[in-house]
């Protein structure tokens, strides 16, 4: 048996070789490093990090060898060894992580939205709110991607919203009630106040002038881990703000300053 600290040691190993392969890789070298991973962890019965390591290395396949079949050939590997271990934990993990990158690209929206509840109830059980209600959110976003009507998804976020507030889970309730704002601006319920109002540039900035007018990309070099997520989902409701009301050319300034 291991702890938690042990997934989480080994998750990191795992997202460093990901991350690692992404930038550099352009052969099979990083696939095989990747199957040694999964190898030598399910030989030490970690199946639940052999799992996410397969995630790893099928991700690899997809986004960096460009290998479509081989990366679907690889698809059900990383559940079948998920299906060996009853860590609740790196299953809401797996679920979140696989499904968010992965099945979004192929899998029709029902399917994705069963994979992402399973992660919500694994992440409920093994008692890690925050994750849970990630998958959550996770289903709206990529519902709105999906065209799902967004009366529906701006009810679904509200609900979210409660439920964030009901077990103080700060981290969703600051992240999420930028998306509230989001579908608000889409849906035409924006009051004068609303429509004044810019979706947050940084954690804990103040709302100032139309979601137009915002500042430079700030600085992630010194953000802790909700900073990081909370830009990062403000980064995604602009980006698609400015291709909904065809503002590209604000798409476009948007996007330099983040590539430094």
């Amino acid at each position: 048996h291991h702890d938690r600290s042990q997934d989480l040691m080994t998750m990191k190993i795992l997202q460093s070789l990901g991350s690692t392969s992404f930038l550099a890789a352009r052969d099979a070298t990083m696939l095989l490093a990747g199957f040694r991973q999964v190898t030598l962890m399910l030989k030490h019965g970690l199946n639940g990090e052999s799992a996410y390591g397969a995630y790893v290395t099928r991700s690899v396949a997809l986004h960096v060898m460009k290998d479509v079949k081989f990366a679907k050939r690889l698809q059900t590997l990383p559940a079948r060894i998920l299906a060996t271990t009853d860590s609740k934990y790196m299953m809401c993990q797996f679920f979140m992580a696989d499904t968010a990158f992965l099945a979004t690209w192929s899998e029709p929206v029902h399917v994705c939205f069963a994979a992402f509840q399973k992660g919500h109830r694994a992440g409920m059980e093994a008692g890690d709110l925050t994750r849970a209600y990630r998958c959550w959110g996770m289903c709206i976003t990529h519902g709105f991607l999906c065209g799902v009507p967004l009366v529906s998804l701006h009810r679904t976020v509200k609900m979210l919203l409660v439920q964030a507030e009901h077990y103080n889970l700060t981290e969703i309730s600051n992240s999420y009630g930028q998306v509230q704002r989001f579908f608000e601006i889409l849906l035409g319920m924006s009051s004068s106040r609303l429509q004044g109002e810019v979706i947050r540039e940084q954690p804990g900035e103040q709302s100032t002038g139309h979601w137009k007018d915002r500042s430079d990309v700030p600085s992630t070099k010194d953000m802790d881990r909700e900073q990081h997520i909370r830009w990062g989902i403000w980064y995604w409701c602009y980006e698609q703000l400015t291709m909904y009301f065809g503002e590209l050319e604000l798409g476009k300034i948007c996007m330099g300053p983040s590539k430094a």
